[in-house]
């Protein structure tokens, strides 16, 4: 931020701050409560709080901005909570929203203005068919999670002038975009920003994902940031993160994979606590702690690695809480954990770990082209080097032979490079990761993103007896792959324009065997190596012989070289009689 928009910034911020403090100091003087139409409200200072609506049919509204005379200029805690309002329109008196004030509300809109200073701990929480949400400006102050288990919500935006909070995809972050504040439950995928740093608490509460990655230089993921997470099927956690907070993971019941990286060093409690579908975890050397609860209810989880020589010291006794009983721990020799049969807080030992060397090289590594994104798969290792592979590094260069580090990625098969430039060659190989370290690069791999073309352009259509002949040119964008074919669709009636001909790198077709006085319909699309593009308008044309015995093209011709041959006979005519005017 430059130092102008800093001056202005915090101006903005003091004069809210001074005008938020003013209304909660008149808050303390005596209040009144009255009525007026379905508005319950109480005053104070000269000031009105909505603490009550009473309509039993809520519908579309509009709250006032006086009541019996005052300037409402806050909505109180539960005021329309559990009513049946569908949309409402909050007036531009209004500086703050209160818990759960329309909490459980059928709301599908709210407009909010820019006064409004503070919204306050779910003030819209499980209003499940609200789709879109926007913050404006002058909002500094925001409680937790204000749109929890709004189940239909896929956008939280934020008005670019706001100076505390920022949005991004549709994702609530503080300004700096260091912490991720509340994402919208509908939200299916999410790219967490490289920016972030803290997770916050609830932030993910019940969302739609079904895996997340969450970026290195995160350092924290508060409480139940990603609580009832409920068809997520696989989780990376970076080294970056110290402290897996209390409950972070917990009724992540479709929760298979996850990856725990070395440098985590707590995992509080219930942390992955009725993760009903885990079946195995590794825990790195470096976690010291697990608290209560920690895997408890987790009952299809067979097998817990650990990485370290030294076993967590500080390990709550009911970390595996009415889990598995045939759930083993495995550790290296070399560890100070007890040899297999012995038990360790509670966990049966397994087999050892025998670790000699890192995966092989991953296989069957192929790069598939789309639409500004490169789409890569493989298969696993034929060995593994005697430890689970934790994870995959992608390479990627604009040359061959010339790839860099891109991303890691979990215990995955694929991966989806995007933001890419269509007609442009990327080049990729990938590793495989375990504990002991990074394995061989793979083969090469390319692909060039491209998009389908757009419709040919000037589509002609001449007739002929029993024939009609097409004429087009090229796209005007063969969206970044050369241009390998034509198809050509034909229909007796528009609309119904089925295909007839896939054609070469051509730019005219004739369409012969046709019925003379029927109507014929053709439509052209563009091929190039990313499919089929958009079809050109129709066009239209009836093909007819010249005269009843079939000679029409014939009589064409004759035609034309008739017109040829009078205008050959005037030139040479005016050319006699100028030449004998000259003579006289």
């Amino acid at each position: 931020m430059d130092k102008k928009g800093g001056a202005k910034m915090v101006p903005t911020v003091f004069v809210l701050l001074l005008l938020l403090g003013a209304f909660f100091v008149a808050a303390t003087s005596v209040v009144v409560a009255d009525q007026e139409d379905y508005y319950t409200y109480s005053v104070s200072g000269g000031f009105a709080t909505i603490t009550d609506y009473t309509d039993p049919y809520g519908g579309a509204i509009t709250i006032p901005s006086t009541l019996g005379g005052y300037a409402v200029v806050a909505i109180g805690d539960s005021a329309f909570s559990t009513t049946p309002l569908t949309s409402v329109i909050i007036p531009d008196s209004v500086l703050s929203i209160g818990n759960w004030a329309f909490s459980q509300t059928p709301l599908t809109s709210v407009s909010m203005p820019d006064s409004i200073i503070s919204i306050g701990d779910s003030a819209f929480g499980y209003c499940v068919s609200l789709l879109s949400i926007t913050i404006p400006g002058s909002v500094i102050s925001i409680g937790n999670t204000p749109f929890q288990e709004c189940t239909s919500l896929t956008a939280i935006d934020v008005s670019a002038s706001n100076p505390v909070f920022a949005s991004n995809d549709g994702v609530l972050y503080d300004k700096t975009m260091t912490t991720l504040i509340e994402c919208p439950c509908a939200k299916t995928s999410v790219v967490i920003p490289s920016s972030v740093m803290s997770i916050g608490a609830k932030a993910l509460v019940s969302c739609n994902l079904t895996s997340v990655t969450i970026p290195d230089g995160v350092t924290s993921i508060g409480f139940q940031a990603f609580y009832n997470c409920r068809i997520m099927t696989s989780v990376t956690i970076p080294g970056s993160v110290t402290n897996i907070g209390v409950s972070a993971f917990e009724s992540c019941v479709a929760l298979t994979s996850i990856t725990i990286s070395d440098g985590v060093m707590t995992i509080e409690e219930s942390a992955f606590n009725y993760c009903l579908a885990l079946t195995n975890i590794t825990i790195p050397g470096s976690v010291i702690s697990i608290g209560p609860y920690a895997f408890a209810i987790s009952v299809s989880l067979t097998s817990i690695t650990f990485l370290g020589l030294v076993a967590p010291t500080a390990v709550d006794s009911t970390w595996l809480y009415s889990g598995n009983a045939g759930v083993r721990g495995h550790a290296f020799t070399a560890s100070n954990f007890p040899a297999p049969g012995g038990v360790w807080n509670g966990l049966t030992m397994g087999n050892v770990i025998e670790v000699t060397t890192v995966p092989g090289v991953p296989v069957n590594f192929h790069a598939t082209s789309g639409n500004a994104q490169v789409i890569l798969t493989w298969q696993a290792p034929a060995g593994n080097g005697g430890s689970p592979i934790t994870g995959y590094k992608v390479y990627r260069g604009t040359t061959s032979g010339g790839e860099t580090w891109l991303a890691t990625v979990g215990g995955v098969l694929t991966y989806t490079d995007s933001g890419l430039t269509n007609g442009k060659t990327y080049y990729y190989e990938i590793t495989a990761v375990n504990s002991v370290g990074e394995g061989p690069q793979s083969n090469e791999a390319s692909a060039t993103p491209a998009d389908v073309p757009s419709a040919p352009q000037a589509l002609l259509i001449f007739p002929g007896d029993g024939k009609v002949t097409l004429v087009w040119n090229a796209p005007s964008n063969p969206g970044g792959s050369s241009i390998t074919n034509y198809r050509v669709y034909r229909g007796t009636t528009l609309g119904g324009e089925t295909p007839l001909t896939t054609l070469g790198k051509v730019l005219g077709y004739t369409d012969t065997d046709l019925a003379n006085g029927q109507t014929y319909y053709y439509k052209v699309t563009a091929i190039n190596s990313a499919g089929e593009g958009n079809l050109t308008e129709s066009v239209m044309t009836t093909p007819t012989a010249s005269n009843p015995d079939g000679g029409g093209d014939m009589t064409l011709v004759i035609a034309i070289v008739a017109v040829f041959a009078v205008a050959a006979l005037l030139v040479v005519l005016l050319f006699y009689t100028r030449k004998k005017k000259k003579k006289m």
